[in-house]
């Protein structure tokens, strides 16, 4: 019996951990630091070598020498799922990625999931004002699918009868 209830709990386990949803590797998410991006924004410094995650929507992508450069609004995101609302962001990030990650797939608008370590900040322009992005050097990058938008059914008004697109199982007056 003892040997029973051990076999279940250890198959229950296993489901468990096996439904888990990972969009980066689990070493990664394991040695992740939970930070709030606006402590990390106010002192970038202070969290220099520490692996952190984060989610957000491509500004900008730029190919140069040494990999690719990817300026990124951060949004917020609940572990293992996409980027959630734009306009609940804290700020910008720089993720800086040694691989080729091609402007035309990794475009303007695109979400993303970034997992890295921290390397320090930057100081930029935006617009007039000058801003201090944190620099994430790039471990993984997970891009998220294009949301497909769900489509809209118009019902034409042939019949004054609001129910009149459910015709067949709906009132008997406007039935063709």
């Amino acid at each position: 019996m003892r040997n029973l209830i051990k076999l279940l709990a250890l198959a229950g386990f296993t489901v468990i951990v096996g439904c888990a949803s990972y969009v980066l590797t689990p070493g990664l998410v394991e040695r992740s630091e939970p930070v709030s991006f606006r402590e990390l924004l106010r002192n970038p410094g202070m969290y220099r070598g520490k692996t952190v995650i984060l989610s957000g929507i491509i500004l900008e992508c730029r190919v140069v020498s040494d990999g690719t450069v990817c300026e990124i609004l951060q949004v917020p995101a609940k572990p293992g799922s996409r980027p959630e609302n734009a306009d609940r962001s804290e700020g910008r990030f720089i993720a800086r990625s040694q691989r080729f990650l091609d402007p035309a797939i990794y475009a303007r608008g695109r979400q993303v999931t970034v997992g890295g370590v921290v390397s320090g900040e930057e100081r930029k322009m935006v617009g007039e004002r000058e801003y201090r992005y944190p620099v994430i050097d790039v471990e993984e990058i997970h891009l998220w699918p294009p949301e497909k938008e769900a489509p809209t059914y118009v019902c034409p008004s042939w019949c004054s009868d609001p129910w009149w697109c459910y015709r067949y199982w709906g009132p008997w007056w406007c039935w063709p």
